[in-house]
């Protein structure tokens, strides 16, 4: 996970206002003490960066966005505070954000990311006095699934001899495709479902499938590296499907995924074909006909930490 440390210095900005006039001495006013944190950080990773504040009644405070990897915004000190970081969020996600509660309910769609970029975020909450530090933690909207190698070994059977054999493509089946900024999945938005749809946006389709066209030979293992993307599903009803052909013949073999959560990673360090798959995507095969295992781990970062100045 990205560690954000943040520092915060106090400024206090005093105003005094008194004098005399021809008609005498000006009665005493009273006077503001505005006090103020500026708040600055750097990413060598993100893209661009959103900071909302809110008061501890969540109306909104403040919201600065600024492309690139750095941010700074000005915080109220002495007051109960609460903040959220987003990364390489689209631009107008935010733009008309007044409340916590409206931040925490803007949608996020699968193709707001790409293979590069991840939106991410990060929150926390207190009392801001100056010479503070803070660490928040940085994640991801995103989970992910990965798959290691490749092991066909029903090729090695009599009836197979000689027959040409493809891994055509990698795709999810039902797939959520948005999520809510606090991580609540969005149950309205989902695509492949029951099949894959050919039809998406190329940056959703680039998320969660993959064209390989790999032809295979022989029952040795192969490496595949493949990795695919789409939001948390509680439901546990996406499948990660492979997609063979076999003289012509399109066979599937699905694999059942455990409810996915934002921020981690699903990865098959083998897939082994034992046996015939099925008709269709959303055909379970038998369960003697494809070995795999299935490691859920938190999603490492591939970027630096995120450090504040």
């Amino acid at each position: 996970m990205k560690r954000i440390l943040i520092c915060i210095p106090l400024i206090v900005l005093a105003v005094s206002c008194s004098g005399l006039t021809d008609a005498g001495p000006v009665p005493a006013q009273s006077i503001s003490h505005t006090r103020k944190v500026p708040l600055r950080l750097r990413s060598s990773g993100s893209r661009s960066l959103d900071l909302c504040a809110f008061r501890s009644d969540g109306s909104l405070y403040a919201h600065v966005r600024r492309e690139g990897d750095s941010i700074t915004a000005e915080l109220a000190a002495g007051e109960t505070m609460i903040w959220w970081l987003v990364a390489d969020a689209p631009e107008e996600l935010l733009e008309t954000t007044a409340s916590l509660a409206q931040l925490e309910r803007a949608k996020v769609l699968l193709e707001d990311n790409t293979r590069e970029s991840f939106v991410m975020t990060g929150y926390g909450a207190g009392v801001l006095t100056g010479n503070t530090e803070k660490v928040l933690n940085m994640r991801r909207l995103v989970c992910k699934v990965s798959v290691g190698k490749l092991t066909p070994s029903f090729l090695g059977e009599e009836e197979y001899a000689g027959k040409r054999a493809v891994l055509e493509r990698a795709f999810l089946l039902n797939a959520p495709s948005a999520v809510f900024l606090d991580g609540k999945p969005s149950a309205d938005d989902m695509c492949n479902v029951g099949c894959l749809d050919s039809g998406l946006p190329r940056g959703l389709s680039d998320l969660v499938s993959c064209d390989l066209a790999s032809n295979l030979e022989g029952t040795a293992a192969r490496s595949l590296d493949l990795s695919l993307y789409c939001c948390p599903n509680p439901l546990g009803n996406t499948s990660l499907v492979l997609e063979l052909s076999i003289e012509g013949e399109t066979s599937y073999y699905p694999i059942s995924l455990p409810p996915l959560q934002s921020n981690c990673e699903y990865h098959v360090p083998e897939v082994e074909l034992l046996g015939d798959g099925s008709a269709s995507p959303d055909l379970p095969v038998d369960r003697k006909s494809v070995g795999f295992t299935i490691v859920v781990n938190p999603w490492e970062n591939e970027y630096k930490d995120l450090i504040l100045d």
